[in-house]
C-alpha cells in the first residue's frame, strides 16, 4: 500500500499521463514516470521544450488532469486532497479575468471561492493591491487594463488564499 503522505514540499511518484486517440487508444505519451522530488522552501525549475510535459506535470499537481498511472503530493498530502489544493495558489500562462470586474471585485470572487472569512477582505485586498503595484487602481474594471497590469492581478489573484 502506497503511503497518502509524503514529507515533501512537491513529491511525484511513477507519474505517468498518456492522451489517447479518439478511440480510446494510447496516442501521446506527454510525462512518462516521472519521479521527482522538492523540499520545503527549496527553488525548482521545470525546464524543457515546448510539448516536453511541464504543463501537464503541473496540471497533475494542481489536480486539473488526472493521472494514467502514478501519484503527485504536494504541502505533505495527495494532490486530490481538496484541503491541500486550498493552499495553492497558480498563475497559468493565460489568465482569465471577468473584463467587468474591477480588480477589487475580482480578488473578493476569489477570496470567496477560497472560502476566506470576509472580515480579511479588504485588508487582503489592499496588501496584494500594493504587493504588485496596483495601489490605488482597485475600482478600475480589469477589461481596461494593459496586458502587464492584467498579469499582476492574476498574481494577486493567485496569492488571494496566503
Amino acid at each position: 500500500m502506497v503511503s497518502e503522505y509524503s514529507d515533501y514540499a512537491i513529491e511525484t511518484v511513477s507519474l505517468t499521463k498518456i492522451f489517447p486517440d479518439w478511440w480510446g487508444r494510447a496516442k501521446v505519451i506527454a510525462v512518462n514516470d516521472l519521479g521527482i522530488t522538492v523540499n520545503h522552501n527549496e527553488i525548482y525549475g521545470l525546464l524543457g521544450p515546448n510539448g516536453s510535459g511541464k504543463t501537464t506535470t503541473l496540471k497533475m499537481l494542481l489536480n486539473l488532469l488526472h493521472p494514467t498511472k502514478g501519484r503527485a503530493f504536494l504541502l505533505g498530502g495527495h494532490s486530490k486532497d481538496p484541503k491541500i489544493s486550498s493552499q495553492v495558489g497558480y498563475l497559468p500562462e493565460d489568465s482569465y479575468l471577468y473584463k467587468y470586474l474591477s480588480a477589487c471585485e475580482t480578488l473578493d470572487f476569489y477570496r470567496r471561492i477560497f472560502g476566506l472569512p470576509a472580515k480579511v477582505r479588504k485588508s487582503r485586498i489592499e496588501a496584494l493591491l500594493e504587493m504588485v503595484g496596483l495601489t490605488g487602481m482597485g475600482n478600475r474594471p480589469v477589461g481596461t487594463y494593459s496586458k502587464g497590469m492584467a498579469r499582476r492581478i492574476g498574481l494577486a489573484q493567485a496569492l488571494i488564499n496566503d
